[in-house]
């Protein structure tokens, strides 16, 4: 008499279902957020930097796939403001993302909002704007930058 035991089970490979299979990429989900700003310096009148933004541009030989193998984790982060410091009165300001996308496309957010199209080469769209740095008016505390998850 033969027993199966699960050993002999888990040396069986299975192979993904095809419409699990990767194919042609119509459409991507991103996480964008723009860099929040630097704080600033009241005993000096320091103004924090501004937040990097989040930038689309339109490339002819960009792909879908491009973006999704580039952005992993689908999170595209632009860089902070920094603070205001004794020698640096003025903050530098944070670098923007910018992402290379294939022409002809739309952008909406979650809720169905369309933010812009893309349909010439080098157009750029600003998806996420960074936060503006500390100042007397804010109370010298730097904002955070905006947030959407597009598709």
């Amino acid at each position: 008499m033969v027993f199966c035991t699960k050993l002999n089970y888990a040396k069986i490979k299975k192979l993904p279902r095809k419409y699990l299979q990767a194919g042609f990429i119509d459409s991507l989900r991103l996480l964008v957020k723009g860099g929040s700003g630097g704080n600033g310096l009241p005993k000096f009148g320091g103004i924090g930097g501004q937040g990097g933004d989040v930038q689309l541009v339109a490339k002819e030989n960009s792909t879908l796939e491009n973006i999704r193998s580039l952005y992993r984790n689908k999170r595209v982060v632009a860089k902070h403001g920094r603070d205001s410091t004794h020698n640096f009165i003025l903050g530098v300001p944070g670098e923007s993302v910018k992402v290379e996308v294939p022409i002809g496309i739309t952008v909406f957010t979650d809720d169905g909002q369309k933010i812009g199209e893309l349909n010439k080469e080098g157009e750029e769209l600003t998806v996420a704007k960074g936060g503006t740095g500390g100042h007397p008016k804010n109370g010298f505390l730097g904002s955070e930058g905006q947030n959407y998850s597009i598709k």
